[in-house]
C-alpha cells in the first residue's frame, strides 16, 4: 500500500477533526496537524488488542487492514523525515516503576514501525515537557502541566514544521492594512502582498498555493465568498484534491501576519468518531503492557506563525495511560471436595424433592 492508497482515510479523518473543531471553538483561531493525531492513533492501535485495536483501526480506515494501516503509517512517517522542513517524532514515556511491565516486543514494534522509543522517568511532567519542547523546536513549551501523579505512561507523537518562503518579501512589500475579524471588528495588522502561480475556484471560495523555498512543501489558503457558510464548506472540503487541481495561474495575494497557539482535548471527538472501550476498565493493552491499563485522554497541542518569512509551525498529540482495573468477570466455579448439602427440585413448583448432607465417601 502506497501513500497515495491512504489519501481519502487521511482528508477524511482532517474533514472530521477540523468539522468538529470548528464547531466547539467558536471565534477560536484552530490549527490542528492530522498527522500528528493520525500518527498517534497509529502508536494507540499498536498499543492495545483484540476489539480496542479494531475501533481504532476503523477509525484510521474502515476497509484497510491493521497490517496495511501500519505500513502507510511507517511510510509516513518516513517520507515527513526526508527534509529538513520538517519533522515527525514519536515516543512512550513510561513511569519508572512502571517500565518492567512494557513488552520488548512492544518496544522493538514501535521502532520497527514509528521509529520510536520507550524511555522510563521517575519525573513525567518534566521529561513530557523537555521531549515535547525539543521535537518541536523549542514552538511547544510546557505541554503538560503538574497533575500526572496518576498517569503511568504517554504515548507521544511530535510534529515540527519551518521553511522559508521561495521568493522573500521587500519591506515595499508589506502594508499595514484591516483584517475583518469573524465577529465583524477591524483590526490593523502587517499585510504581506506579492503574485503566485496556484490558482483555486470554487463554487463557494476561491483560493492559491505559495510554495516554499523547500519544494516540497507549499501553503495553500481557501477564501470563502462572501456570504457562504464556513461550516459547509469544511464539511466537504478535499484539501488533496484542490492542490492536486490548482491551475497554473497568476494570482495576486494579500495575506496577513499571523501567530497563535492551540490547544484541545481530542477525547470526545475519539469517542464520537467510535474509539471508546479504549477510554474504559475493558480496554486490551495486553499487546503494550502485563498491567491493566486504560486511556485517559487523547491531548492535540499546536503551534503556527506565519510572517514575511516564512512559516514555523508544530503539533504535539499525547494519550495519558492510567492504569485501570481487570474488568468485573464472574468467576463460577464449585468444587464439591468437601462436606455439601444438595436438593433434589421440582423445575414446576419450584419444591425441594430431596434434601440432604453429603459427608463423607
Amino acid at each position: 500500500m502506497e501513500i497515495k492508497d491512504y489519501e481519502k482515510e487521511y482528508g477524511r479523518i482532517t474533514r472530521e477533526l477540523l468539522n468538529r473543531l470548528n464547531s466547539g471553538n467558536k471565534g477560536k483561531n484552530i490549527i490542528i496537524s492530522p498527522m500528528s493525531v493520525i500518527m498517534l492513533l497509529g502508536i494507540l492501535a499498536e498499543s492495545v488488542g483484540s476489539d480496542t485495536r479494531e475501533e481504532v483501526i476503523k477509525v484510521l480506515g474502515d476497509k484497510i487492514s491493521f497490517e496495511d494501516i501500519r505500513d502507510i503509517l511507517s511510510k509516513i512517517h518516513e517520507d515527513s523525515n526526508r527534509s529538513d522542513s520538517l519533522m515527525s517524532s514519536n515516543a512512550v514515556c513510561v513511569k519508572e516503576e512502571f517500565k518492567d511491565s512494557v513488552l520488548t516486543d512492544y518496544k522493538e514494534r514501535l521502532a520497527k514501525v514509528y521509529d520510536g522509543k520507550v524511555f522510563a522517568t521517575v519525573d513525567m511532567a518534566r521529561d513530557v515537557n523537555e521531549w515535547v519542547e525539543e521535537k518541536t523546536r523549542g514552538m511547544i513549551k510546557n505541554a503538560v502541566g503538574d497533575s500526572l501523579d496518576d498517569v503511568v505512561a504517554c504515548l507521544m507523537n511530535a510534529v515540527a514544521f519551518e521553511a522559508e518562503w521561495e521568493d522573500l518579501y521587500e519591506e515595499k512589500d508589506i502594508y499595514e492594512e484591516e483584517f475583518h475579524n469573524e465577529d465583524g471588528s477591524m483590526v490593523n495588522v502587517d499585510m504581506l502582498h506579492s503574485s503566485e502561480y496556484g490558482w483555486i475556484e470554487d463554487k463557494d471560495f476561491t483560493g492559491f498555493i505559495k510554495p516554499y523555498k523547500d519544494e516540497k512543501y507549499a501553503f495553500m489558503a481557501i477564501l470563502p465568498d462572501e456570504g457562504k457558510n464556513m461550516d459547509e464548506i469544511i464539511e466537504r472540503i478535499d484539501f488533496s484534491e484542490l492542490f492536486k487541481n490548482a491551475e497554473d495561474e497568476k494570482v495576486t495575494v494579500t495575506m496577513p501576519e499571523y501567530k497563535y497557539d492551540f490547544g484541545t482535548d481530542l477525547t470526545d471527538i475519539c469517542k464520537e468518531l467510535g474509539i471508546s472501550k479504549v477510554f474504559t476498565p475493558a480496554a486490551d493493552f495486553s499487546p503494550m503492557s502485563t498491567e491493566w491499563l486504560r486511556l485517559d485522554s487523547i491531548i492535540h497541542k499546536a503551534h503556527i506563525e506565519v510572517d514575511r518569512h516564512g512559516t514555523r509551525a508544530a503539533a504535539v498529540t499525547m494519550g495519558m495511560v492510567m492504569c485501570g482495573c481487570a474488568p468485573m468477570m464472574k468467576q463460577r466455579i464449585v468444587i464439591l471436595d468437601r462436606p455439601f448439602i444438595y436438593a433434589i427440585m421440582d423445575t414446576e413448583t419450584k419444591l425441594p424433592i430431596f434434601v440432604g448432607i453429603y459427608k463423607k465417601v
